[in-house]
């Protein structure tokens, strides 16, 4: 047999390495995975903070829509606020990044901005409730004024009233004003809007009542309407 029928002598040659696929080590997450990730953090984030800020809002509108306003407080605290932040800090507990932690601080700020805000929101909605509805507020106030005066020139009753047992009571009930009070120079209106403030209506007629509050304030907003806030009570109304 001739040696050119042989089969040929495999060569060894030195060759660079080229590059290696890379693959997540242990505990480390996949290219697809951090995109992932990183979408489900952003997604968490928005919905925290719609969950911080939805509440102020809330709060505003409420003199208009009383009661239906709850869904709102409900939805943000009790559903989208869990919810995404349960997802925020497992995403950055898994991440464990400088945007996992800029999220947090950004969703924490957001909580603590919107409870804050959610007062001043409150009285802006009632100013421009009254602002809005003055007409019918200032004839049905009239008239609980009267009766809340047993005789003209008579000391006023210390009581407080139902505003649903008379015609502008039940007007007033309407407009979401529940309960009237005779306060030193006026009547004392609760709101049933959740965080509204209580309404002060100025009437010269009810001077002679006495307020069980020590310190009071009032903050005009137009008219003889005012929000008003008794800051202490006293033990006793003597």
């Amino acid at each position: 047999m001739s040696a050119s029928g042989a089969a040929p002598t495999p060569v060894l040659a030195l060759v660079p390495p080229g590059p290696s696929p890379s693959r997540p080590g242990p505990g480390e997450l996949s290219p697809e995975g951090r995109r992932r990730m990183v979408l489900a953090r952003r997604y968490a984030t928005a919905g925290c903070v719609t969950a911080a800020v939805l509440p102020v809002f809330c709060a505003a509108a409420a003199p208009y829509v009383d009661d239906v306003i709850v869904l709102g407080f409900v939805l943000s605290w009790l559903f989208l606020l869990p919810g995404c932040g349960l997802a925020l800090l497992l995403a950055a507990a898994l991440g464990r990044t400088h945007d996992d932690l800029r999220a947090l601080v950004m969703v924490a700020l957001a909580l603590v901005l919107g409870v804050a805000l959610i007062g001043p929101a409150s009285r802006v909605g009632m100013e421009a409730f009254v602002s809005s509805h003055a007409a019918e507020l200032d004839a049905a106030a009239a008239e609980q004024v009267a009766s809340h005066l047993p005789l003209v020139g008579a000391p006023i009753l210390e009581t407080s009233y139902l505003t649903d047992g008379t015609s502008n009571g039940r007007a007033l009930r309407e407009l979401g004003l529940r309960r009237s009070t005779p306060v030193r120079g006026g009547l004392r209106f609760e709101a049933d809007a959740p965080f509204a403030p209580s309404l002060f209506y100025a009437d010269a007629r009810l001077d002679q009542a006495r307020s069980t509050c020590v310190r009071e304030s009032f903050r005009p907003i137009g008219g003889r309407w005012f929000l008003y806030e008794c800051h202490a009570r006293s033990g006793s109304s003597d």
